[in-house]
């Protein structure tokens, strides 16, 4: 996320989740997908051109972007390192969740018209 500090990063991510960004199409996060338990995804945009896939094992937190179906970045994170930083957004987070799976049902609801009109 673009951001120096965490408050700029949270406000980045409100603008990508509430379709405010430059390129929504592209940035906006769309919807979860839980792979195998416990590694999930998090699409990007309505085209699902890209999207991240987060596994959290014992320790660490791996984070992988794909773009196109080709990693562009992977980055792991310490667990303890990321709920000492995080802990005091837990509502926040909470709240970027649930405006993600609204933007699910969304696009859910938007390709569901489309395909009515065929």
């Amino acid at each position: 996320m673009r951001g120096d500090s965490i408050e700029e990063k949270m406000n980045t991510f409100n603008e990508c989740v509430n379709g405010e960004s430059s390129n929504p199409a592209t940035e906006q996060p769309t919807s979860f997908e839980q792979h195998n338990d416990p590694t999930f995804q998090i699409n990007e945009g309505d085209m699902g051109f890209a999207w991240y896939v987060i596994s959290f094992n014992e320790d660490s937190i791996d984070v992988e972007h794909f773009t196109h179906g080709e990693q562009d970045s992977s980055k792991p994170f310490n667990k303890s390192d990321i709920e000492a930083k995080y802990n005091s957004y837990k509502s926040q987070l909470d709240e970027a969740i649930q405006k993600i799976n609204q933007n699910q049902r969304n696009v859910s609801n938007s390709q569901d018209d489309d395909s009515d009109e065929e």
